[in-house]
C-alpha cells in the first residue's frame, strides 16, 4: 500500500505541476503589437536640363612660323657691306638687302664675256659672208644643172655656220651668268621675315653654301593642334571632309593672360600611329598683336559642331558605361529604373547625353547597391549650389527653346 501511494503523491505532483505551469502561460502578459515603419533609401537627384551645346575640344602646341629659311652665300666673295637691319630679333622688309659681298671679280667676269660674245659674232659674220661667197661661186659654174641648197653641206658650209651660231648662243648664256653672279653678291630677305640667326659679319669671307643668317616669315603664325580621332567626330568639317572652325588659344606670361582667336586653314593629313591623334594647323594673323611670337606655348580649345537636346550629367550618376537610373512617381511613391542612354562626349567628371533623356527627368546621382528595378526610394533635390559642383562645362551653349 505504501508504494501505491507514493506513486499516486508523485502522479498528483506532476498534475499539479502541468496546472501551474498552463495557467502561468494562460495569464502571462501580451505586449501589443505594432508594425514597424519601413524605411527607405535617401537618394539625391537632379533634373535634366536640355541644351544645344558645342563642345571645346581641349589641345595645346606651339607657336612656329609659316615660313622658316636658311640664307647661304651662292657665290664666294668678301663681305664688304653689312645693312643695319642684319641684328638678331630684327625685322627685315622683303628683298632688303642684308650683305653686300665684293663685285669687283664678277665685273671682270662680265667684261670678259661680253669680249668673248663679241668675238663670237663676228666669227659668225664671217661664216656668212663665206657662205655667201660659196653660193656665189656655186652659181658662177654654168655646168652645174643643181641649185646651191643642194650642194653639200661642206660646200655650203653648214656645219661651219652651226658651229659659230652656238658659239654666240654660249658667249650671250655667259654674259647672263656674269651679270646674274653680280646680282647674287646681293643677299636678301625672301620676304618679309625677322632675322633669328646670323652667322657671318663684316670682312669675313663667303664659299658657295656657306650660310649666313636663319630668318623666319614675320606673320601670319601658325599653331599645329593635336586632336584625338575620338573627338574628331565633334569637329565642323567642309566639303573634303576635312575639319574646320576656330580654335581658342590662351598662353600665361607671367601674371598676364594672353587670349587669341585663330582658324583652322588645314590639317597635316595623316593621323599619328602613337597618338593616334591627327594635327590642325591654326592661324594667328598679325592683327592680334606682337605678344604672339614663335616658340610661345598655347592652350588652346577648338570649337566643335552644334547638337540639340543634350543633357550634362555627373560621372556618379552611372550605373555603367550607357546606363543611368530615373526616378519615376508610381502611385504617391518615388521608385528607381534603370535606363540606357546614349553618351556623345565625357570631360572631367561631366558626361553629356545625346539621347535617352527627357526635358525634367530626374536623374539619380547617388549609388544603389543591389539596384531592384521599381525600387522605392526617397528622392532628394540637389540644390542650384550642390548641382553646379557635381559638374564642370566645358561647352559653348544656347538654351533650347
Amino acid at each position: 500500500m505504501k508504494k501505491l501511494f507514493k506513486i499516486l503523491i508523485g502522479i498528483g505532483v506532476l498534475v499539479a505541476g502541468f496546472a501551474i505551469s498552463g495557467l502561468l502561460w494562460v495569464t502571462r502578459p501580451v505586449p501589443e503589437k505594432t508594425e514597424q515603419a519601413k524605411s527607405l533609401m535617401v537618394v539625391d537627384f537632379i533634373e535634366t536640363n536640355l541644351k544645344t551645346v558645342s563642345f571645346e575640344i581641349p589641345s595645346q602646341g606651339i607657336v612656329e612660323a609659316h615660313r622658316r629659311s636658311q640664307l647661304a652665300a651662292e657665290v664666294p666673295g668678301k663681305i664688304v657691306y653689312v645693312d643695319p637691319l642684319f641684328e638678331v630679333g630684327q625685322a627685315v622688309p622683303a628683298n632688303h638687302t642684308l650683305i653686300r659681298l665684293d663685285d669687283t671679280d664678277f665685273d671682270a667676269a662680265i667684261a670678259q664675256a661680253e669680249a668673248t660674245l663679241a668675238d663670237t659674232e663676228s666669227a659668225l659674220k664671217i661664216e656668212e659672208a663665206r657662205r655667201d661667197q660659196a653660193q656665189r661661186d656655186w652659181e658662177r659654174d654654168s655646168g652645174r644643172n643643181r641649185e646651191f641648197d643642194e650642194a653639200p653641206p661642206l660646200v655650203q658650209r653648214l656645219p661651219q655656220l652651226k658651229s659659230a651660231l652656238a658659239h654666240v648662243e654660249s658667249a650671250k648664256k655667259s654674259v647672263e651668268k656674269a651679270i646674274q653672279d653680280k646680282t647674287r653678291t646681293d643677299i636678301k630677305a625672301p620676304y618679309d621675315s625677322i632675322i633669328a640667326v646670323k652667322y657671318t659679319e663684316l670682312g669675313s669671307y663667303l664659299a658657295p653654301g656657306v650660310m649666313v643668317a636663319e630668318v623666319f616669315e614675320s606673320g601670319p603664325y601658325e599653331v599645329r593642334l593635336p586632336v584625338s580621332v575620338d573627338e574628331l567626330t565633334h569637329l565642323e568639317l567642309d566639303k573634303a571632309g576635312d575639319p574646320t572652325g576656330f580654335a581658342k588659344l590662351s598662353a600665361t606670361v607671367g601674371s598676364k593672360v594672353l587670349n587669341w582667336e585663330a582658324e583652322i586653314i588645314r590639317n597635316e593629313g595623316e593621323i599619328d600611329r602613337q597618338t593616334r591623334s591627327l594635327y590642325l594647323v591654326a592661324r594667328i594673323e598679325n592683327s592680334f598683336g606682337t605678344e604672339a611670337r614663335p616658340g610661345l606655348f598655347v592652350s588652346a580649345s577648338v570649337t566643335g559642331k552644334p547638337y540639340d537636346s543634350v543633357a550634362a550629367i555627373p560621372f556618379e550618376a552611372f550605373t555603367n558605361l550607357n546606363q543611368v537610373l530615373v526616378i519615376k512617381e508610381e502611385d504617391g511613391q518615388d521608385k528607381l529604373y534603370p535606363r540606357d542612354v546614349e553618351v556623345l562626349y565625357r570631360d572631367s567628371n561631366t558626361v553629356y547625353v545625346g539621347s535617352g533623356l527627357n526635358e525634367g527627368d530626374r536623374v539619380c546621382i547617388t549609388e544603389v547597391p543591389d539596384l531592384i528595378s521599381g525600387l522605392p526610394v526617397d528622392a532628394r533635390p540637389l540644390t542650384a549650389e550642390e548641382a553646379s559642383e557635381e559638374l564642370t562645362d566645358n561647352t559653348t551653349s544656347t538654351s533650347k527653346p
